[in-house]
């Protein structure tokens, strides 16, 4: 059975990915702080209008 699997895996050019390491996330952004400062103003001025502030860690996902 397991050869057949992989018979019909082969056939439709089905392999096993391949695991690249790269640096795309670890770039350094020129004005980063200054991005951190504007997020902490802002959900400042947020907080005292007594809206929420939520926060989310996202990545970015490349192709």
């Amino acid at each position: 059975m397991k050869g057949w699997v992989r018979g019909v895996f082969w056939l439709r050019c089905c392999r096993k990915r391949q695991a690249f390491k790269t640096l795309s996330g670890k770039v350094d952004v020129a004005n980063r702080d200054e991005q951190f400062k504007n997020i902490e103003k802002l959900k400042e001025e947020y907080k005292k209008e007594g809206n929420p502030v939520l926060s989310m860690d996202v990545k970015k996902k490349s192709f």
